[in-house]
């Protein structure tokens, strides 16, 4: 029988609701996407975007589930280290790495070109060439030494995922979005302007809760 855990608190729960929207933080893989997509339209994109969440809710539920019915009532935040220590679950880990070494190349070049516009805009101008490759050398290793530093001091996955789900995540996921169309359809007040209301408003209550949760 599956139930919540007997420690299960509104602390809990808003402490871990960031690694749940941090899991369908896809939006900025949907420009690419739409570049490489052939006859292009509004339905075969929302039958995509249909097609990605639910196969990543249908995945993420039987992991979860299933690590939940095998490990609770509390299952470790890297479920790497709930698994017994066996050749298998070695080449797993050493997969592990491998995946995370190659894609993260492909979450710093976002991450520096957004630092990038930011500078830019702070300096009033486009920067030239040589400014923008010393901008870019600056920024990279900045990048490189705050990440590895967080990853030698952080031992708790859960936390980690956590503050960029409250952080990053509910921002690109809830408060962005519905912010942006509420702006663009501020002239049309009809059931979807206030359903990206209610959205708005709910991330921007997530946000500071989430992160004092985790906090506390």
């Amino acid at each position: 029988q599956v139930a919540p855990p007997p420690g299960m608190t509104l602390s809990v729960v808003a402490s871990t609701l960031p690694i749940f929207i941090f899991s369908f933080t896809c939006h900025q893989n949907l420009f690419p996407l739409v570049n490489e997509l052939k006859q292009r339209s509004l339905r075969r994109l929302d039958l995509i975007i249909v097609g990605a969440i639910a196969t990543g809710l249908l995945m993420y539920g039987v992991v979860g589930l299933g690590a939940y019915m095998r490990f609770a009532p509390q299952p470790k935040p890297n479920i790497v280290l709930d698994l017994p220590r066996t050749s298998l679950v070695r080449v797993g880990e050493l997969l592990v790495i491998v995946a995370v070494t190659f894609t993260y190349p492909l979450q710093l070049h976002p991450c520096r070109r957004s630092m990038m516009i930011l500078v830019s805009s702070c300096m009033g101008r486009f920067m030239n060439r040589d400014e923008e490759r010393w901008c870019r050398r600056i920024l990279t290793v900045f990048i490189l030494m705050g990440t590895a530093t967080v990853a030698c001091l952080v031992r708790n996955l859960g936390i980690t995922l956590a503050f960029v789900g409250a952080l990053g995540s509910n921002t690109v996921v809830l408060i962005m979005p519905a912010f942006l169309f509420l702006r663009l359809h501020h002239s049309h007040s009809g059931v979807l302007w206030y359903l990206a209301l209610a959205v708005f408003i709910a991330g921007c209550i997530i946000l500071p809760t989430s992160v004092t949760a985790v906090i506390h």
